[in-house]
């Protein structure tokens, strides 16, 4: 992977994680290693791209063409890995400002979500 492609990756995780700060869902940006010993560190953060949910695992993509089912799957195996229940991926859609990038994840987390927020 390229270093242009890296940086893509995290200024997406960054427009993301500030765009949600703003909505008030306290969520801060994974980090990159920066160093090979950092990227084998035991002790580092949860997998996911979005850090900072208790039950949630999140990874962004910011790749040229749209995958949902492959970051859905990206997300799934952060969230076990992190023994979390719920998983989301947020994709990066050019043209399109930060709020109206897309986020994909199942059914049964959707209409978690619908029921929390209309009772």
């Amino acid at each position: 992977m390229s270093d242009e492609y890296r940086r893509r990756g995290q200024k997406f995780r960054e427009l993301a994680a500030l765009f949600m700060g703003a909505e008030g869902i306290p969520v801060r940006p994974r980090q990159v290693a920066r160093t090979f010993a950092a990227m084998f560190d035991l002790d580092s953060d949860e997998r996911g791209d979005l850090q900072g949910l208790s039950d949630w695992a999140i990874v962004t993509r910011a790749n040229q063409t749209l995958d949902p089912t492959g970051a859905l799957r990206e997300a799934a195996e952060a969230a076990e890995a992190d023994s979390k229940g719920r998983y989301a991926a947020v994709l990066y859609r050019r043209g399109y400002g930060a709020g109206e990038q897309l986020a994909v994840l199942r059914l049964v987390d959707f209409a978690h979500l619908l029921k929390r927020a209309d009772p």
